[in-house]
């Protein structure tokens, strides 16, 4: 019996998303530290840090909770609310050249391992990094649920690979990074429910003005990046879906249902933003 193979090329799938906004700076909560030396600590944006010589230790969460309201002549959507997230993340640092990353999601299915991950950047301008941790292409992929411009990422995003268990290598130096990374397709086999990203090769190059800042005495800043992924779906099985930029609305506008026998998927992304201090303008195809 012959068998064929499906080649699904995400490009010939493209999706265009552009965004602005204004975003405001926000203050530090708090700062305290011991007395008589050792630990210190304080409170801020990124969450609770604790610091001790060489080791700094940063804890934080988020908790996203939706409620929805939706007047349809097509389809009686109605109020809707539901957990979102809880997420839980820790970050330690020894010594500035080692990273360790644990990070988990809690929602209605459960609880799942977001990241896990081990940094070392002993070389100048050099990362080296193992463990799972999120794809190099996308650039609303690649930012955290409480940095996206809009409530909800954009569509394009459900043509990036999900978080998966790999090693990279990653160089940034005055605005200039670029990272290559591979993914194994370890403890990624539920294709039906979240699909399977498989093994394969991503890179990513990128370039920021050294002026991007916030407040009224930045300048312009300027980011602008490539990015590609090959992957070969793990056992042939491969799957697109995305919500119509509403959590809570369970309607599929892309869904190409479970395909089966796809030889390799491949994805290229460009992005582009533009930050005026309190100015935000944001694009990726």
């Amino acid at each position: 019996m012959s068998r064929t193979h499906q080649r699904l090329n995400l490009p010939g799938r493209t999706a265009l998303c552009s965004a602005a906004a204004l975003a405001l700076p926000t203050p530090a909560l708090a700062e305290a530290s011991t007395a008589g030396g050792g630990w210190r600590s304080d409170l801020d944006d990124d969450g609770y840090r604790l610091r001790n010589g060489d080791l700094d230790i940063e804890i934080g969460g988020r908790l996203q909770f939706d409620v929805l309201h939706a007047d349809s002549d097509a389809r009686d959507i109605g109020t809707r609310s539901g957990l979102r997230r809880a997420g839980l993340g820790i970050t330690t640092t020894w010594d500035v050249d080692l990273q360790f990353n644990a990070s988990a999601c809690f929602d209605e299915d459960g609880a799942a391992l977001a990241g896990l991950s081990v940094a070392w950047s002993g070389i100048e301008d050099v990362r080296l990094r193992v463990g799972k941790f999120g794809s190099l292409v996308g650039m609303e992929r690649r930012a955290g649920s409480s940095d996206t411009l809009l409530m909800e990422r954009g569509l394009p995003h459900a043509l990036t690979a999900r978080a998966a268990w790999g090693a990279s290598a990653g160089y940034a130096n005055q605005g200039l990074s670029a990272e290559v990374a591979y993914f194994s397709d370890w403890n990624e086999n539920d294709v039906q429910t979240r699909g399977s990203e498989g093994k394969g090769v991503a890179g990513r190059i990128a370039w920021r003005s050294d002026s991007a800042g916030r407040g009224d005495d930045a300048g312009i800043g300027v980011h602008s990046g490539i990015s590609g992924e090959l992957r070969e779906p793990d056992r042939g099985r491969d799957r697109v879906r995305a919500r119509p930029e509403a959590d809570l609305v369970e309607t599929l506008p892309l869904d190409t249902s479970l395909l089966r026998d796809v030889a390799e998927r491949t994805t290229l992304g460009a992005e582009a933003a533009l930050l005026a201090g309190p100015f935000v303008l944001q694009a990726e195809y």
